[in-house]
């Protein structure tokens, strides 16, 4: 819904600032029921029924809380009791896309369940083997965890370079075939 809207914002129209600020609240409310319901049967109607807008501002910054933490976290113990992993925590993250290559890959290396992804090693460094509860990740502690300061430095070097060229084409552009077909 963001990409459409952005490229409504570029081709035909500005989006007035009582749109995007409406939007914006619409998207925050919806995200939270979302967030409440998630890993129930029904995530929609569960986390309706959970949602109650006097805790609304606990709960948006709750989840700001949480990758913060995560992030020190990740800092605090890989600078002290783990080396860098060297992109070994992203590797999961790939082979779950075809089906059974975790598995795989678990039983023909060495490599502990744990460290399939930072989300899974977050989630071991805080609660140990078969949590019920994730601990989650953020860009920023994945990137740190597996290539360090200087992994963190590059990688946003380069997403900002990309985010940069993207932005540059969209407005050269005026229409939307030769946006995404170059």
């Amino acid at each position: 819904i963001l990409s459409f809207l952005i490229l409504v914002g570029v081709y035909i129209r500005s989006v007035k600032f009582k749109e995007l600020l409406l939007l914006v609240l619409l998207g925050s409310v919806f995200m939270s029921i979302v967030g409440i319901g998630r890993g129930s049967n029904n995530m929609l109607s569960d986390g309706l029924n959970e949602f109650n807008f006097n805790e609304i501002g606990f709960r948006a910054t709750l989840q700001l809380a949480n990758s913060a933490r995560v992030l020190y976290s990740s800092i605090e113990h890989r600078d002290q009791y783990q080396d860098l992993f060297y992109g070994k925590l992203l590797i999961g993250n790939f082979l779950g896309v075809v089906p059974k290559a975790q598995s795989v890959y678990l039983n023909l290396t060495d490599t502990k369940k744990h460290e399939l992804s930072s989300a899974a090693y977050f989630t071991y460094i805080k609660f140990g083997e078969d949590s019920v509860h994730g601990e989650g990740t953020t860009i920023i502690a994945d990137i740190y965890i597996n290539f360090g300061y200087i992994g963190v430095l590059l990688a946003m070097f380069l997403f900002g370079a990309f985010y940069k060229k993207v932005n540059f084409e969209l407005h050269l552009k005026r229409s939307y075939k030769a946006s995404f077909l170059k």
